[in-house]
């Protein structure tokens, strides 16, 4: 699982600064071709942040419990 601050997020914040914030929609070709994307989710918190979400599993990994 990882969250992290995207570029959007200076349109209301100074920092974090560019240099540490994925681009927008960068998040997925991150990963390694080994792990699959479960669920992924970028836009405007309500604490005011604009953050990408993603959830990701290795192929044939069992899918948690509902």
């Amino acid at each position: 699982m990882v969250v992290h601050p995207t570029r959007s997020n200076l349109a209301r914040h100074p920092r974090p600064s560019a240099r540490f914030l994925l681009e927008d929609g960068e998040l997925p070709r991150l990963l390694p071709d080994a792990l699959e994307v479960v669920r992924y989710d970028e836009g405007w918190l309500d604490e005011g942040r604009h953050e990408a979400r993603l959830v990701a599993r290795r192929p044939g990994a069992a899918s948690p419990a509902a």
